[in-house]
């Protein structure tokens, strides 16, 4: 069995601030409380696979194949690394009632970043596999006896409760959800989105239906495509097909070429028709609250809207309608397109405990309650987005919230601004003083004062008299806040303009409620110094539970008064909050004892390395290392051998690599970052002095770190470091790295300080390189 490193470079030179990362790896959990999603929290089977085992995929045999439908139109997927067909998985099932060299094969599809999406009969069948199967491994992207990114063990399966005990054909309940413990395998294979679509997009004579997979008639392990301009039937239950396929296929994806919209699953074949199940709103509701329960998330967007009959286009189009086409010059109150497509989001009090929503660049649009009056301005709201950032709590219902850290992005200005203020800052300041009270020593008078207040980064509250000049007044008092509205967002407000109404421009309030848009505020209106396209300028600024709204004085009429992007910050910040971690522990499974001297501070990059100028990765049996983002990913076979070193040379730095063995290893074999190296002019990819960290892999596991000096006369190990049980699988990505300073060397294992040395014989500069080794012979 060959052992694949998986070498990913990630900061070949950069910063290290000692525990500064800790808090991003950590694992996310959710506390919900009492939320229940309307029965739905406990919908569906789920099963627990056994954790992972060693196999050899190679010495088994597909049970023998039944043709599906048709002459054979497919055509073989010879590049199964890039997308969409990487995100398409080989589903290698074993199971105790299968003889012992026999597999049952299925395709799956990625559809988030740790869950992929099957056929039920592929996982459960009292038939087949007396209930659940035994085991389940999936091969992305897998190409014949090649897996270009693993083979990894199922962690969980899902089924819904209407899924028969037997896998008899044509049942409607013939869909499954395979969860994976490593969500960063998806980061390299991509993933499809799950698509609501109407009946009407469904039956279009252009919908190029496709569906790819690995079917049984064909060499084992080959991905093989086919499409069809057209469905031959669709029905609330069943997309009906003859897109050629074969057994092996079931739970293939199918999708709409145009934008790869996965529609159904496949799941049996009549002599004449295949059929996939068709997904739809129900579906996506047991989805979610699978997810919901399993910590997994979905790819997922919805045409067919419940409830929708255009709410969300026409309020766009009251108020920025006449921007778009020019009508009246003024800023945006939604944002020239939405940025996102609409799907669910979990709320408690939506049918089935899940709402629709649509991301705006200035806010988000929610219908909670698709069976209200849709004539009402309150049928779609625009939720207490700005709340949420402020405080961490993301509002699942009327009274649930999950925690998490305040939104650390800047309210207005440029994203990259450092000293403007966040929501983070503004969180501080929601139970100050109304500005009829003291502010920085000056004595304000009620509706009357003239706004100087002023706010750091850091919250703190200043004093600037000399912006009295620009006449802003604290104007309306909102009792439920106990804040003053100020006088320039109180007339913005309260404005008239063109707007689109019943199919035509008419001049109207911008809003039939003063705080439809913006809800109340929940901060007072401060001055601040923010970066707008790279200068520095002076905006009052006001946090409202629904928009963050900022004064420009400056500004052309029209644009003075604007709001700030809370939309495209909330998604950002929501996207970073609900990221999938990874299950398993990391390297020593628990906290390593500190080390007595921690690394230092140092604060700033301090050396580069362009990827451009390396050697050609290349090893003597002629395998590649293959560029991937900013890094490459090198894989060894039996007995490989593999060492570069970049052009360029380096002192003190922070030097890391990702490494992980791609599939498990007989024998083991190390992975190696070099650093301070001294190349042999002759033989560039070779060394006569230098330093080494390197990970030791055994088997599955990874087991230890090893730090070394090499010269010419041999190598002198200069420390060991174990791994604390339980020992981190050899499949999970692990970051190693040195902190080098003079004499001085700290040893990083994913972002925690595990050892030190000081060793002043080696170079004090030199290059930088990596290095793998496999040790199987087989």
């Amino acid at each position: 069995m060959l052992l694949a490193f998986a070498l990913l470079v990630t900061a070949l030179s950069g910063f290290y601030v000692p525990g500064a990362a800790a808090e991003d790896g950590a694992r996310r959990t959710r506390d919900l409380g009492e939320f229940q999603l309307d029965g739905f929290s406990s919908t569906g089977r789920i099963h627990r696979l056994p954790e992972a085992r060693d196999i050899d995929l190679s010495e088994l045999t597909p049970r023998t194949p039944q043709v599906v439908v048709g002459d054979d139109s497919r055509a073989q997927v010879t590049d199964t690394t890039s997308f969409p067909y990487s995100a398409i998985s080989q589903l290698v099932g074993l199971d105790e009632n299968l003889p012992e060299d026999i597999v049952a094969t299925c395709t799956g599809s990625f559809v988030g970043p740790n869950v992929l999406l099957t056929a039920a009969h592929c996982v459960y069948s009292d038939q087949d596999f007396g209930g659940w199967i035994d085991e389940l491994f999936v091969l992305p992207g897998a190409n014949g006896d090649v897996t270009p990114f693993g083979a990894h063990s199922a962690a969980t399966l899902w089924i819904p409760d209407g899924y028969p005990s037997t896998s008899e054909p044509g049942t409607r309940y013939d869909y499954a959800l395979v969860i994976l413990n490593d969500p960063s395998i998806e980061e390299m294979t991509g993933s499809f989105e799950l698509g609501i679509l109407t009946t009407a997009e469904l039956q279009s004579p252009d919908f190029n239906a496709t569906t790819s997979g690995y079917p049984g008639d064909k060499d084992f392990g080959t991905q093989w495509i086919s499409s069809e301009a057209a469905f031959t039937g669709v029905d609330d239950d069943f997309l009906v097909h003859s897109i050629d396929s074969f057994q092996g296929q079931s739970g293939s994806a199918v999708w709409r070429d145009s934008d790869m919209a996965v529609v159904g699953v496949e799941s049996y074949e009549t002599p004449t028709d295949n059929y996939a199940v068709r997904l739809d709103h129900e579906i996506m509701y047991e989805f979610m609250a699978a997810c919901q329960e399993l910590g997994c998330k979905l790819n997922h967007f919805l045409s067919d809207i419940p409830g929708d009959d255009g709410a969300y286009d026409r309020v766009w189009e009251r108020t920025d309608l006449p921007v778009a086409a020019g009508a009246e010059p003024r800023t945006w109150m939604w944002g020239p397109n939405p940025i996102s497509k609409v799907m669910f989001e979990p709320y408690a009090e939506a049918p089935n405990g899940f709402r629709t929503v649509l991301y705006q660049e200035k806010s988000r649009m929610e219908i909670t309650d698709p069976n209200a009056d849709p004539n009402t301005i309150w049928y779609v709201t625009n939720g207490l987005a700005t709340v949420e950032l402020m405080t961490g709590m993301r509002q699942l219902g009327n009274s649930i919230f999950e925690e998490h850290p305040p939104a650390e992005i800047n309210v207005a200005g440029d994203a990259d601004d450092p000293n403007g203020p966040t929501y983070a800052t503004f969180a501080t300041l929601r139970d100050a003083p109304p500005h009829g009270s003291t502010v920085s020593g000056t004595r304000l008078a009620g509706s009357e004062a003239i706004i100087t207040a002023t706010v750091d980064r850091d919250g703190n509250v200043g004093d600037d008299p000399s912006l009295a000049a620009e006449g802003v007044t604290a104007a309306q008092l909102v009792a439920e806040t106990n804040h003053y509205v100020a006088s320039v967002f109180w007339d913005f407000m309260n404005s008239s303009g063109t707007v689109w109404e019943n199919g035509q421009y008419v001049n109207a309030p911008l809003f039939d409620n003063a705080y439809f848009a913006t809800g109340f505020p929940v901060t007072e209106a401060y001055w601040a110094t923010v970066r707008v396209g790279g200068t520095e300028r002076t905006v009052l600024v006001q946090a409202f539970e629904r928009r963050v709204l900022t004064y420009t004085p400056g500004n052309p009429s029209g644009f003075q008064v604007e709001a700030g992007n809370v939309g495209s910050h909330y998604l950002s910040w929501l996207e970073e909050v609900t990221r999938i971690m990874p299950s398993e522990p990391g390297p020593g499974g628990g906290d390593p004892p500190p080390i007595d001297n921690p690394p230092p501070d140092i604060g700033e990059l301090l050396a580069t390395a362009d990827f451009a100028t390396w050697p050609e990765l290349e090893t003597t049996f002629g395998d590649t290392g293959a560029p991937y983002e900013d890094g490459y990913r090198i894989r060894n076979p039996p007995d490989g051998f593999l060492q570069v070193v970049a052009n360029g040379d380096f002192d003190d730095g922070y030097f890391s690599v990702e490494a992980r063995a791609a599939q498990p290893s007989v024998d083991g074999g190390v992975a190696c970052i070099l650093y301070r190296a001294d190349p042999d002019d002759e033989n560039p990819l070779f060394l006569n002095s230098g330093y080494w960290f390197c990970l030791l892999y055994d088997g599955p596991n990874l087991v230890a770190a090893v730090t070394v000096y090499e010269t010419a006369a041999g190598i002198t190990e200069l420390g060991g470091l174990e791994f604390f049980e339980p020992y981190p699988p050899a499949q999970e990505w692990v970051q190693f790295g040195v902190v080098a300073q003079g004499s001085e060397y700290w040893f990083v294992i994913d972002n925690t300080p595990v050892g030190s040395i000081v060793h002043d014989v080696g170079p004090g500069s030199g290059q930088v390189g990596l290095l793998t080794i496999n040790f199987d012979q087989t």
